[in-house]
């Protein structure tokens, strides 16, 4: 409850100190305001994301009012709403203290707090991408009554990808993940591909559109180049801190993976939680993974952080395991990684509140309005 209650006050705050930027501008002033059934076809034809997004967003400001302010709850609550998702998944995955790391970890993750404070889709899709693989691994458990979790799982994965096409990446990763097990002879499978099916059915709507936006060619986004192992590499140091020194941060992101690795290593090895190992490896290098090799297989790249970032899940659980294991056998070591993350998050977020990074529509009208009445010309970028 304690880190429910910081996450929220903390998102709230950010929230509020940050101008909308373009897309969240898009997102009210070009999709919000149109008619409900007009949505769905507005997004086929000048958008590259579904339109589930907009649909609750016009339906949110309808109740709450309009405006950049009255929008971003959407995305604040979805943003709470995970760290008890990721805490639970931890549990199953690894154990309590790993899970508690995990979860305080995630509550102060400048890039997490970051995409919960905008008007935009990623926040939700996050959210029912990781209740869509908390609902899968209750689901692949022996024993119990698992239909519940399977068509939990059906329904939050069908959510997800209905919220943005990054959504299928974890799913993908759960999915995986039960190939695995298939293989090895130890799960049945037909619950599993009705629950896949009770999916597909119910993300019809948000396929077609898809269809409709890529034979219109809305799936090549020119500005989005080539991946290389810099941008990838950069994005991957970025999940663990936004706004920072980037060298800075791949020295920690250096020493946490160390013994995050070293703590999958003796899990392997000593068949310990085997298959939970497997399932955390899969649901954390997917998201990276995918967008790549879907880029590399269409001549269209489609990696960007923001669609990969549903990783940092995944790496959040890998670096609390490797946190905890350097505490144990190295506390002193441990205890020089907890105050350097907690300084470089610190950082970031300071950096966040302190000045911002998106356009600063607020300064720029308060910059108007001193000077009215004077002689000039307001010059529009017609591109933007």
């Amino acid at each position: 409850f304690a880190l429910l209650l910081v996450g929220l006050l903390l998102r709230v705050w950010l929230a509020t100190t940050q101008s909308a930027w373009i897309d969240e501008a898009y997102s009210l002033q070009t999709m919000a305001r149109l008619p409900l059934s007009a949505i769905a076809h507005a997004v086929q034809v000048q958008d590259v994301h579904p339109p589930l997004y907009y649909q609750i967003l016009h339906l949110w400001l309808m109740v709450v009012g309009f405006g950049v302010f009255q929008a971003r709850p959407l995305s604040v609550l979805a943003g709470v709403a995970i760290i008890p998702v990721l805490y639970a998944l931890a549990a199953r995955l690894t154990d309590r203290r790993t899970a508690i790391g995990a979860a305080l970890l995630l509550t102060f993750s400048p890039i997490a707090v970051w995409y919960a404070d905008e008007a935009r889709m990623y926040a939700l899709t996050g959210l029912c991408g990781l209740l869509a693989v908390l609902c899968f691994c209750l689901a692949a458990q022996e024993g119990g009554s698992r239909w519940r979790w399977w068509v939990g799982y059906a329904v939050a994965a069908a959510l997800a990808v209905s919220f943005d096409s990054s959504g299928l990446y974890l799913p993908l990763a759960a999915n995986l993940y039960y190939v695995h097990r298939v293989a090895r002879r130890s799960a049945s499978i037909g619950p599993w591909l009705a629950s896949n099916a009770l999916a597909l059915a119910l993300s019809i709507p948000a396929v077609q559109v898809i269809r409709a936006q890529v034979a219109n060619n809305l799936s090549t986004v020119e500005w989005i180049g080539a991946p290389t192992f810099g941008t990838v590499w950069k994005a991957l140091l970025t999940m663990l801190c936004m706004n920072a020194d980037l060298m800075a941060v791949g020295l920690i992101f250096a020493l946490l993976a160390i013994p995050a690795a070293i703590a999958l290593g003796r899990s392997f090895a000593g068949e310990d939680r085997t298959d939970e190992s497997v399932f955390l490896v899969l649901i954390t290098v997917t998201p990276i993974l995918a967008p790549l090799a879907l880029g590399a297989l269409t001549g269209h790249p489609i990696f960007l952080f923001r669609t990969a970032q549903t990783a940092v899940y995944g790496l959040l659980i890998l670096f609390s395991r490797g946190l905890l294991l350097l505490l144990r056998y190295r506390a002193t070591a441990g205890l020089l990684a907890c105050v350097a993350v907690g300084a470089l998050y610190f950082s970031s977020l300071h950096a966040a509140a302190s000045y911002t990074l998106k356009e600063d529509w607020r300064g720029l009208d308060a910059s108007l309005a001193r000077q009215e009445g004077a002689a000039g010309v307001i010059a529009v970028d017609p591109c933007w």
